[in-house]
């Protein structure tokens, strides 16, 4: 249970010049004038399929119901700022003592409030150990979207910030 977490009222919406009505500024008040619940569960296990293999998948289920004090009105809508279901499944192989391959499959709920839909995406990644200390890989990461939103702020006119596919070489040395 949260109390008087911040709110986003609109105090209404007024000429910004009154020699040029066609501009419009927007009164807003910051305040702490909503009271929220949540709860949800999340679940985890780890599958050593076999030697040189294993397997690990999560869910996590979130929901969060709010209320506003007296006649307030929310602008934010912090409800459907964060998924309710969330769901990954992570696969490591080891392929001799010199090579692993990981594939990572997410699902990630719809953001109803910031207009973003549900989603799917693969990560992958081959590595190679010449060396117990030398790693080289190529990874692959949002595979399935060539770019996918993720936050659209609700406050301030700016693109919406969003990942795109990548891929990526990478050398770890360990001393």
């Amino acid at each position: 249970r949260y109390h008087d977490l911040y709110s986003l009222d609109s105090s209404g919406l007024t000429p910004n010049d009154t020699t040029n009505p066609q501009y419009l500024r927007l009164a807003y008040t910051i305040d702490n004038n909503m009271d929220a619940k949540t709860y949800g569960i999340e679940i985890a296990s780890d599958w050593d399929v076999n030697e040189w293999w294993r397997l690990h998948s999560a869910y996590t289920f979130l929901q969060m119901e709010t209320r506003l004090k007296e006649n307030n009105i929310d602008l934010a809508d912090i409800e459907g700022r964060d998924p309710h279901h969330q769901f990954s499944l992570r696969s490591r192989m080891d392929w001799g003592r010199a090579f692993e391959f990981d594939l990572w499959l997410r699902y990630v709920d719809e953001l109803p409030s910031m207009r973003i839909k549900s989603y799917v995406t693969p990560d992958v990644r081959l590595g190679w150990k010449p060396a117990p200390a030398l790693e080289f890989s190529i990874v692959g990461r949002n595979l399935t979207h060539h770019h996918r939103k993720e936050f659209i702020s609700e406050l301030i006119n700016t693109p919406p910030t969003g990942t795109e596919r990548s891929f990526l070489g990478k050398m770890t040395l360990s001393f």
